[in-house]
């Protein structure tokens, strides 16, 4: 079973995409996170932000 640690590596795979201009690979990364932590992803999507 997956744990929420699990969906930290996949939000900055994300991040490094939305970087690269590669919005499907953005959205597949966000949308495996989503799939194990919703809540989890949001909140660190909105960390990363300002970074």
């Amino acid at each position: 079973m997956l744990d929420p640690y699990d969906i930290e590596p996949l939000v900055w795979e994300a991040m490094c995409h939305k970087k690269l201009g590669r919005s499907r690979f953005y959205k597949r990364c966000i949308n495996a996170a989503k799939k194990i932590d919703p809540e989890g992803t949001k909140a660190l999507l909105k960390e990363l932000k300002f970074l």
